[in-house]
């Protein structure tokens, strides 16, 4: 991009230069000649000017689309990791309350309130998975929605 700009900066000097010269030297018989060399330069130059402002138009729109995607990405993440956390944290207070069942099973008590909070335990344990998994296929589907509107 920075060498379209330095070759626009110089066709525009060299352009005014040429102007310049033709304003100072006169009519003469060349001149319609160089004068409409001069207008094509011109017209190449502005062609120039409009792809080079198309160029950075669709650089940026693609630079926008991809931190749009980066941002939705963030987001996947973050949801996915707080399923994760939830997960450990189901799975970490099931481990303690079967080791606090076991230990009063080896002791001959029954603990009934150990029982349920063994059985609370595994049932988050089981909505934290189905969470994990719910999530892992959104993200799934996220990739393949763009896929399947592409298209055959």
């Amino acid at each position: 991009m920075t060498d379209l700009g330095e070759y626009e900066r110089r066709i525009a000097a060299a352009l005014q230069r040429i102007g310049a010269g033709l304003s100072q030297r006169g009519a003469g018989p060349g001149d319609a000649m160089l004068a409409q060399a001069l207008e094509d330069e011109r017209t190449a130059n502005a062609q120039l000017q409009e792809r080079l402002r198309q160029l950075r138009d669709r650089g940026d729109a693609r630079v926008a689309a991809a931190l749009a995607e980066r941002d939705a990405a963030r987001v996947e993440v973050a949801a996915m990791d707080a399923t994760l956390q939830s997960l450990r944290a189901s799975q970490s207070d099931l481990s303690e309350t079967v080791a606090a069942l076991r230990a009063a099973l080896a002791e001959g008590v029954a603990e009934p309130d150990l029982v349920n909070r063994a059985m609370q335990a595994e049932i988050d344990g089981l909505r934290a998975l189905r969470a994990a998994d719910a999530a892992e296929v959104d993200q799934v589907l996220n990739e393949l929605r763009p896929l399947v509107a592409e298209g055959p």
